[in-house]
């Protein structure tokens, strides 16, 4: 929650008094001492000209950076999600005087709970068709059944102490009329996926701020048995992860030359699998699934020319193009899911980053570690950051990559 601390006091000036020339004054000490929660701090200043801010740190902003005589400076703080202190200074002057803000801001005390705003892109072509303008309370109960895949209550299951919440407004702060959707009719909403992501339609220049929200695009594929579509994840060059690509620009700007988000095929929003306990959404786990890439996690799989490490110890590796040469898909469901790892042990696949067949419904400590890691540094992902030298914007940026 965030904590407002107001520090703003009104200037009285006496009609009977005047200010000396050549001054810069603050309401309030200079200094701040803060614990780790989110912070907004209001400062008045007075002074007999134009004065300017100069901030050389990425953990606070200030909402402007300039103003003329007496106003309020209005600085956020962000959240301390590192377990260490931190300390910046801003400066302001005019064109006499110069002055010192100190921030202190103590160390969390405990791991970040995440909530990560997710916003629904609904492209469509008939209003009244169902199947594309996907009805709200079922896309809401998607999103909650993708948390229940990351909140570690089934057994086994590891909880990422992270929550996908719907997007309560859009770029501009209006309040949506839907929440966590957004929806746009089109002519055509038949569309490749890999040439969505890679910009051929033109539509990277809409989404929504990255770092804010994660845009997921749902609309007709051309591909028919693919079900979803993401980016990996970047990391800073200062802080990588095995996999995957720098993307130190990312903390200043958004990709233009790729629509880096998710896409979701429409084809399979009604669709289940049929288990031996059951119905499985198809849907939701598949979204969960490409939330997982799009967090820096690869497939649990071996497979030749395409994904040949998960980095990952605990996901048992095997070989999917021997496990598909080998299906039988008229077998029962429990030996469907079956799958024989490279030290020729057998194992029941439960993880969500597998394909089918399987239960797709749990992560492991090693993955849970990868998307920790992902969340607390990479640009593009939504919520605080631990900052680096790099979040400024100047290193390396490579092409993002797509999976699916």
């Amino acid at each position: 929650m965030q904590k407002y601390i107001l520090l703003y006091a009104f200037f009285i000036l006496l009609a009977s008094c005047s200010k000396d020339k050549n001054y810069l004054d603050l309401s309030t000490d200079p200094v701040f001492n803060l614990n780790a929660n989110e912070h907004i701090l209001r400062i008045g200043v007075q002074s007999d000209s134009e004065w300017n801010i100069t901030n050389t740190n990425t953990w606070y902003s200030v909402t402007q950076k300039t103003s003329s005589g007496n106003d309020s400076l209005i600085i956020t703080v962000q959240t301390n999600i590192a377990r260490e202190k931190r300390s910046g200074d801003l400066a302001i002057s005019n064109k006499d005087k110069k002055l010192s803000i100190s921030i202190n801001q103590d160390a969390a005390t405990e791991e970040y709970h995440f909530k990560i705003p997710v916003i629904f892109h609904v492209l469509y072509t008939d209003q009244s068709d169902l199947k594309t303008n996907i009805p709200t309370r079922q896309l809401w109960q998607i999103l909650d059944e993708v948390n229940s895949l990351y909140d570690g209550s089934l057994p086994g299951g590891v909880d990422m102490n992270l929550e996908f919440t719907l997007a309560t407004h859009d770029p501009g702060g209006n309040l949506l009329s839907e929440t966590g959707i957004h929806r746009i009719q089109r002519n055509n909403i038949i569309l490749g996926c890999e040439d969505f992501l890679n910009n051929k339609y033109g539509d990277a220049q809409w989404l929504w701020d990255q770092n804010k929200y994660i845009n997921v695009v749902i609309f007709t594929f051309e591909e028919t048995n693919t079900v979803g579509i993401s980016f990996l994840a970047y990391t800073p060059s200062s802080h990588p992860l095995e996999g995957l690509p720098k993307g130190d620009n990312y903390y200043t700007r958004y990709p233009t030359e790729q629509a880096h988000c998710i896409a979701m095929n429409n084809f399979w929003v009604n669709m289940y699998d049929i288990t031996s306990q059951g119905y499985q959404p198809i849907f939701s786990h598949s979204l969960a699934h490409e939330l997982g890439h799009y967090l820096g996690l690869f497939h649990a799989f071996y497979k030749l020319g395409d994904v040949t490490t998960d980095y990952c110890a605990d996901t048992p590796d095997y070989d999917r193009v021997a496990y598909e040469n080998a299906l039988n898909k008229n077998a029962p469901w429990d030996e469907r899911i079956k799958r024989t790892a490279f030290d020729s042990t057998t194992f029941i696949s439960t993880n969500i980053m597998d394909y089918d067949y399987g239960w797709k419904n749990l992560f492991t400590n090693d993955q849970r570690t990868r998307i920790r890691h992902v969340l607390e540094y990479s640009p593009l992902i939504p919520g605080p950051k631990i900052p680096t030298s790099l979040t400024r914007g100047a290193g390396i940026t490579e092409p993002g990559i797509i999976m699916k």
